[in-house]
């Protein structure tokens, strides 16, 4: 169904990574399906997080439900970005989850970008 696990590969192997907290970068505003999209990253981040102890996800997604019932957040990056940047600040690193439609994603861009900015490690998990 798409959640199995996954590769997880390094684009900084010169640290060691024993406990962080990462922030969880997925495409949204150009997903179809949001209800599976979110089903399948909930499952996600929680078979990740088994199978790399030590490692926690925090997905920017997390407020999908309020979009829902306060349309007027928007669903856009314009709105968003600032609260993700905020998200990666406090975090340790990002993990793209390469779900469809991730390598055209705004949002997952600019995140790769700012969290590169920061000089913080960007990993890599691989939608099967």
């Amino acid at each position: 169904d798409g959640c199995t696990l996954i590769s997880h590969r390094k684009e900084n192997s010169n640290r060691e990574y024993q406990s962080m907290i990462l922030y969880l970068a997925a495409p949204y505003s150009n997903v179809e399906d949001k209800p599976k999209l979110m089903r399948e990253l909930a499952k996600f981040a929680g078979e990740y997080m088994i199978d790399n102890p030590g490692l926690y996800v925090v997905p920017g997604l997390v407020h999908h439900y309020s979009l829902e019932s306060v349309p007027a957040l928007g669903s856009d990056y314009v709105f968003w970005g600032e609260f993700c940047h905020k998200l990666i600040d406090r975090c340790d690193g990002t993990l793209v989850w390469q779900y469809p439609g991730w390598i055209e994603s705004t949002g997952v861009i600019d995140e790769i970008e700012y969290t590169r900015s920061l000089r913080k490690p960007v990993f890599y998990a691989e939608y099967i």
